[in-house]
């Protein structure tokens, strides 16, 4: 059973993880935003150090990402219909 579902148990969770990503950014945006709805995206880069910000428009960066946040939905339920087919063919759901 489980060199059956684990492939479709990590889709699951790394889908679900992502799509919940994209979900607290999008009102991670909402909250942030100034009252031009203006956020304020900072880049720190690891090597130097270094910080760079910009402003960026709340719903420019939301409707940037919304087909990624589809997708890794898509992603989450087709990971949950993997293990569910997968139980069903190793006779763990008859």
């Amino acid at each position: 059973m489980e060199g059956e579902i684990t492939p479709f148990l990590w889709t699951t969770i790394i889908g679900l993880w992502v799509w919940l990503m994209f979900v607290l950014g999008h009102y991670a945006a909402d909250i942030g935003a100034d009252k031009k709805d203006d956020v304020e995206l900072t880049a720190v880069f690891p090597a130097t150090g270094e910080a760079k910000s910009c402003k960026v428009n709340k719903h420019e960066l939301q409707s940037s990402y919304r087909p990624l946040r589809y997708a890794a939905f898509c992603v989450f339920i087709g990971g949950c219909i993997g293990m569910a087919v997968a139980a069903v063919n190793a006779g763990y759901l008859n």
